[in-house]
């Protein structure tokens, strides 16, 4: 049918049949039927590449072997499909129907397949596989898109979901709006603690985005020698001087603030830790990032603090120290719902599709948004002022997390369409942020 409707729209089109079994259902015998009659060519393995060697343009390769459909390993029969189409001497590009030929929809291809065709494009009907998010299938999938074939929406809504992928209307759904009466303190008040002697940077770049998240006041809780810093770099911001010269000691009344933000630029000496066991204890919702997850991972009484309104948040590094190793895409999927449940707590995984994981019961989600130029330092920090900001503004740890992760992304990808990937800085992804938002608030 497609070949057809491509020949419509007069590209030169050839169709080639794998059927194992020769076996063919009546839409498609009637589709073969209408193709025959416009005079599109039917090639065998052998007539395909003496086809191609006549063609004159750039040929594009449709891979619809099997869909969905594909289980088990791929057979000796369909092996020279997959190898034609991975043969990029004589085919530019591939796009894949649903699925690359020979992708499982959901499990994990073990290390060494080789018969998976290899797309450029891969065109997903209403939903992204399982599969998509795994690391090791980035190669076959190219870049994938989500195509609209109108599925039933009551059906699709009584159906359990592995995950929930977040979007742009599903973050309008959950968005709080300002009142007319609102004052700074009604926004939010923010606590941001971290910062040590050479890394005063990391807590700069949290509170700049704290204040871009939406926060309607915030302090940072440093050490005496970043006083200067933070009072020069970032004027919108009071500072909390700590009894530490070069790192945070004494912890200070947390009452008054509506959430803290917890990490950023911290080291793990003692004092430190006796400072994160006060932030834990004083039950405010909070972000865990940096020194302090590994302090977390480190000490198990701290790990048993964990509590509803904590929100932690990790690269793959910093979770194997809260969980162990993995050997696959399953079991840390599986490592992550154990641990929050284990914990009480919520969980952003921090990836290229970063997980979010609640005891709230509710759903798997993974972002979609975001880049690879923010693989750079920083960019958790910016993420955890953000985060803080939600928390801050009445957002529950689970919306701060979906949302937080989607603007946080967002922003990145604006920022990308002017420094490309290369050059990506997480000050540069900080002043998109009111793009994100004027967006989301239409």
């Amino acid at each position: 049918a497609l070949g057809r409707l491509l020949y419509d729209l007069d590209a030169d089109v050839a169709i080639s049949i794998w059927s194992e079994k020769s076996s063919f259902s009546t839409d498609n015998k009637r589709n073969q039927e209408l193709a025959r009659e416009l005079g599109i060519p039917f090639l065998d393995s052998d007539e395909l590449y003496s086809w191609l060697s006549k063609q004159k343009k750039a040929v594009i390769g449709i891979d619809a072997l099997f869909g969905i459909g594909f289980n088990g390993a791929m057979r000796a029969y369909y092996r020279p499909a997959v190898e034609f189409l991975n043969d990029r001497r004589h085919i530019s590009e591939v796009l894949s129907v649903d699925m690359p030929g020979g992708m499982p929809t959901e499990e994990e291809l073990s290390s060494n397949e080789e018969w998976v065709v290899k797309a450029t494009d891969t065109l997903s009907f209403e939903f992204p596989k399982p599969s998509f998010f795994y690391r090791n299938h980035e190669e076959y999938l190219g870049n994938w898109h989500v195509l609209d074939i109108g599925f039933d929406v009551e059906a699709i809504q009584d159906e359990k979901a592995l995950a929930i992928t977040i979007d742009v209307e599903d973050m309008r759904s959950i968005l709080l709006h300002r009142k007319r009466f609102d004052y700074k303190n009604s926004i939010g008040h923010v606590c941001l603690c971290g910062g040590s002697r050479g890394k005063y940077g990391a807590i700069v770049i949290a509170s700049h985005a704290c204040l871009r998240g939406g926060a309607g006041l915030l302090t940072v809780a440093a050490p005496k020698s970043a006083f200067s810093i933070i009072q020069s770099t970032v004027p919108e911001a009071m500072f909390l001087e700590n009894s530490g010269v070069d790192y945070l000691q004494t912890a200070p009344d947390f009452t008054a603030f509506h959430s803290l933000g917890l990490g950023p630029g911290m080291d793990q000496k003692e004092e430190s830790k006796q400072f994160i066991r006060s932030a834990l204890q004083s039950d405010k919702p909070i972000v865990i990032d940096a020194d302090a997850l590994n302090a977390l991972a480190q000490d198990q009484e701290l790990l048993e603090l964990l509590h509803q309104d904590c929100l932690l948040t990790p690269h793959d590094g910093e979770f194997r120290r809260l969980v162990g190793e993995w050997s696959n895409e399953k079991e840390r999927m599986d490592k992550l719902k154990q641990f929050v449940q284990k914990h009480n707590c919520t969980v952003l995984l921090k990836g290229p599709y970063s997980m979010i994981a609640s005891s709230l019961g509710l759903s798997l989600s993974i972002n979609t948004s975001g880049n690879p130029g923010m693989a750079v330092g920083g960019m958790g920090d910016a993420l955890t002022g953000i985060l803080a900001a939600l928390l801050a503004r009445g957002y529950n740890v689970y919306q701060a997390a979906c949302l937080g992760a989607f603007v946080h992304g967002r922003a990145g990808d604006y920022a990308a369409t002017e420094y490309g990937f290369e050059s990506l800085l997480p000050s540069d992804l900080i002043e998109y942020l009111p793009d994100v938002w004027m967006e989301l608030y239409e």
